[in-house]
């Protein structure tokens, strides 16, 4: 698969899965617009692809803020003149609590930065892309979007309407060449989640390794999902092998979840 010419936007890019997916692209031949609230982070993910010859061009905004957005898209399409493919992987989870004791200004970052940063991203690209009668968008929902857990009310919310939000889309931008898609992480292993583990595991008096394992025993596979694995996903998506692949939500999670 071959990305070249292509500029590809990347949003929560600084680190995780984001960056794993801004790097992937980028090794494809693709311009990534890495796309965060911290410069630090940015800089440090645009090095990495520059060194290793790719192109990158790091531009911090806050995806739940409309005008923050606005100057985001124009800034791409004015260095580079295209968008063919968008990543809303920005996303936060938020304290857990029980509804009851949520605090209100918790609930609205939380929809915020996972729902109405999908719309907003989705909403002032997508007319470059119907001008251009091509693109791909592919959303970030989670787990915790087809199922539900205690004290995540907040952003189960979030990501089952990330997969509304994808479907409902989808049935608008077909006709225009756009393609929608969901991509529906379980557990992959970012650098918070081994940070979980590790925490665990110390708590525990267990190695880490034996930690890791009891993670994995977990998944039908006995594995925990890799972020390359979910970079290897959205590259798939985004391409023309996938051209009939719309408004579909596709689990990634090691058989943990199979429905």
């Amino acid at each position: 698969m071959s990305f070249n010419d292509q500029v590809a936007i990347v949003t929560g890019a600084g680190r995780g899965i984001g960056k794993a997916v801004a790097m992937r692209f980028a090794s494809e031949g693709a311009t990534v617009a890495l796309v965060s609230r911290t410069r630090a982070d940015l800089d440090a993910v645009a090095g990495e692809i520059g060194d290793a010859g790719g192109r990158a061009l790091p531009v911090v905004a806050d995806v739940s803020d409309r005008s923050q957005v606005e100057a985001m898209v124009a800034t791409v399409v004015e260095a580079h003149g295209r968008i063919d493919v968008l990543i809303n992987n920005a996303g936060l989870s938020g304290a857990r609590a029980n509804l009851v004791d949520l605090d209100l200004d918790d609930w609205d970052t939380v929809m915020n930065t996972n729902v109405r940063g999908t719309m907003l991203c989705s909403k002032h690209v997508l007319p470059h892309m119907i001008a251009r009668r091509s693109g791909s968008i592919i959303n970030v929902s989670s787990l915790m979007g087809r199922t539900a857990e205690w004290g995540r009310t907040h952003y189960c919310a979030a990501k089952w309407g990330i997969i509304g939000f994808t479907q409902a889309l989808a049935t608008e931008t077909g006709r225009h060449g756009v393609r929608v898609n969901c991509v529906v992480p379980g557990l992959v292993h970012t650098e918070v989640v081994e940070g979980y583990m590790k925490g665990l595991a110390k708590e525990k008096k267990v190695p880490y390794e034996e930690m890791y394992r009891r993670f994995a025993s977990s998944h039908p596979t006995n594995k925990i999902v890799q972020m390359s694995e979910v970079a290897e996903l959205m590259l798939f998506l985004a391409s023309d092998r996938a051209a009939s692949i719309h408004g579909q939500s596709i689990n990634i999670s090691a058989g943990y979840w199979m429905t």
